[in-house]
């Protein structure tokens, strides 16, 4: 990617237009365009009044870009615009770019997390039944068994799975995204969801990532769900708490679930019905209370649940800077931070948990 494209892209990232970049820059929108069209070159002035602008360090408009990003699997039903679309694949391509340069700066100090493929659990043709089968599959092979997964972000990173979480202006139009970028899997969400519905779409991409390709288009994101819904909670527990068939099930039961397994009420619902644990009508009963109590958005307990962050590059990033392999520049490109915020950070100031 030449300077041009980067500027470009840079500042569709920041969802800022000409004019707003022109603006902090203090050059006229008719300069930002010639900069981005290839017409013209700022001056050193200017390029560093542009970085500070963008938030990056002057390296990175001239780092070249070799990663290669495809199978961007959206959940249906999100209406995305083109600028939101730029915005999304931007954070996925710079998380994949920031994690190759880690990759390569640690290779022979750490053993970083890669991510083994594990499609070769899914079998073909697969019923929603055997969707099933596959998320416990899926459990036994990384040593889950049936207990609550606690931390989901801190499980798929450790499995070599990049995760993302953006914050977006239109908040509840976007829920996620996954991508591959070279050999990376890469997970975005959005901040504005609770960790209930953060988690559910997770392991719904985890889904992606195993069903892409395996079964047809028009049946995927049903799979996705199934698969999701079966890895944050097997069947064996539901059967346990709540019992194989139950004429009714009260919210309180509902709710001891919802903070034992992190898995929002709406959900559960759902679970209990595919699995034939209550009928269609005491779900449909369970759902109407659900839509009339305002819960469909924020439910009760949603405030109480831990919120869980990815930490897997900002640890290496922190450790390269302390073990003298990054300079605080190349930390404050990285994380998109200023020398103050890294400072604070190292110091445990309060900007640790930005």
């Amino acid at each position: 990617m030449n300077f041009p494209q980067r500027v470009r892209s840079l500042r569709k990232a920041k969802r800022m237009t000409q004019g707003d970049l022109a603006k902090q820059v203090g050059v006229s929108t008719m300069a930002i365009s010639k900069y981005e069209c290839g017409k013209s070159f700022p001056s050193s002035v200017v390029l560093v009044k542009l970085a500070k602008a963008l938030e990056v360090s002057v390296d990175s408009f001239f780092r070249p870009n070799a990663v290669e990003v495809a199978n961007f699997s959206y959940r249906n039903g999100e209406k995305l615009s083109h600028s939101m679309l730029n915005f999304i694949e931007y954070k996925v391509k710079d998380e994949a770019q920031k994690w190759l340069q880690l990759r390569e700066i640690f290779a022979s100090q750490v053993s970083l997390p890669v991510y083994e493929p594990i499609d070769f659990l899914v079998e073909n043709e697969l019923s929603m039944e055997d969707v099933e089968d596959l998320a416990l599959r899926v459990r036994d092979e990384w040593g889950l068994g049936f207990d609550p997964i606690y931390n989901l972000i801190g499980l798929l990173e450790s499995k070599g799975i990049l995760v993302k979480c953006v914050d977006l202006e239109t908040k509840f139009a976007f829920e996620g995204v996954s991508a591959q970028a070279d050999d990376i899997p890469i997970m975005v969400i959005s901040k504005a969801w609770s960790t209930c519905r953060q988690r559910f779409t997770l392991a719904h991409e985890l889904g992606h990532l195993l069903l892409n390709g395996k079964v047809p288009d028009t049946d995927l994101e049903l799979y996705c769900n199934r698969f999701a819904s079966a890895f944050l909670i097997p069947r064996d527990a539901i059967f346990q708490m709540i019992g194989e068939r139950r004429k009714q099930v009260s919210f309180a039961e509902l709710q001891i679930l919802k903070e034992k397994y992190l898995i929002s009420l709406q959900a559960l619902v759902k679970r209990l019905s595919e699995l034939l644990v209550i009928s269609t009508r005491e779900s449909q009963v369970l759902n109407k209370f659900i839509k009339e109590s305002g819960w469909k958005v924020e439910e009760p307990g949603d405030q109480d649940m831990p919120v869980e962050k990815p930490q897997l590059v900002q640890q290496l990033v922190y450790r390269g800077v302390v073990e003298g392999v990054l300079s605080h520049s190349k930390a404050m490109e990285l994380l998109h931070i200023t020398a103050l915020d890294l400072r604070q950070r190292l110091l445990g100031g309060e900007h640790l948990h930005a």
